[in-house]
């Protein structure tokens, strides 16, 4: 599973995450407010460490790659 922040100009980034559960599938989660992004993410966080899930950004391999 991946959780990142968003490219883009202005504020953008700090407003939206790319979320891609799993291969082939993805979304672009959009927030009001960086708060909301940076609550999303801390929710995530805690979700994943809570249910074994390994969070991984797009340039991390993760054990299940080969």
């Amino acid at each position: 599973m991946q959780l990142c922040g968003v490219r883009g100009g202005g504020n953008v980034a700090a407003q939206a995450l790319f979320w891609q559960p799993k291969q082939g599938l993805s979304f672009v989660l959009a927030f009001e407010s960086e708060r909301e992004g940076n609550a999303a993410i801390m929710l995530a966080r805690r979700f994943a460490f809570d249910c074994n899930i390994v969070l991984a950004g797009p340039d991390h391999r993760t054990s299940s790659e080969t």
